[in-house]
């Protein structure tokens, strides 16, 4: 098994895709960031079961009153993906996004290191909104990024000053993992 099996992005082979005109392509990309965000948000895995958990809480919910041609570009956007998941398995390429690897390893560095679990998870949160803010492995790696998403923190008062010592030790933690995980993101 590959500890490092190559990445695939969903976005990127979506926008390569030659099936899909212009129109259906912005479809389904709005369709697919709302899945990812509702699995992301729940811990789900990317497979069917979180497919049709979406598809219950949030298309078909009730009170919402949703036109014919949304139930059948939402579903075909859906089974695109599903279809994307598959090939990306018969590749072994790894299908999960940036934040999903990164919130991996802090949870498996914070078990490593004995952490209490609910700090663990907390951390965990923590460096998957980092990701999300450096936008990829490289600029997660440079101390540039991690002082600017600091900083925008503290600037927008996220973070209340009382609290920038404790969290200066969360962020020194962070930050000293970040060498550790470099051999995992396999940038």
């Amino acid at each position: 098994m590959n500890p490092n099996p190559p990445k695939c992005c969903w976005r990127r082979d979506l926008s390569e895709f030659r099936g899909l005109n212009d129109r259906e392509r912005s479809g389904f990309l709005i369709c697919l960031e709302w899945f990812e965000n509702f699995r992301l948000r729940y811990g789900l895995p990317a497979d069917r079961d979180a497919a049709k958990a979406f598809w219950a809480d949030q298309v078909k919910r009730e009170g919402i009153e949703r036109e014919a041609w949304q139930f059948e570009q939402w579903g075909e956007a859906i089974r695109w993906y599903l279809e994307w998941l598959k090939a990306c398995d018969l590749e072994g390429k790894d299908h999960r996004s940036l934040i999903e690897r990164a919130r991996a390893a802090a949870t498996s560095t914070g078990a490593r290191r004995g952490l209490a679990p609910r700090t663990v998870e907390c951390y965990s949160a923590w460096i998957g909104r980092f990701a999300k803010f450096a936008e990829s492995a490289e600029k997660m790696m440079e101390v540039q990024t991690g002082t600017d998403f600091y900083k925008r923190l503290w600037l927008r008062r996220i973070v209340p000053i009382p609290l920038k010592g404790r969290l200066s030790m969360r962020w020194r933690f962070i930050l000293s993992t970040f060498a550790e995980w470099r051999i995992r993101f396999s940038m």
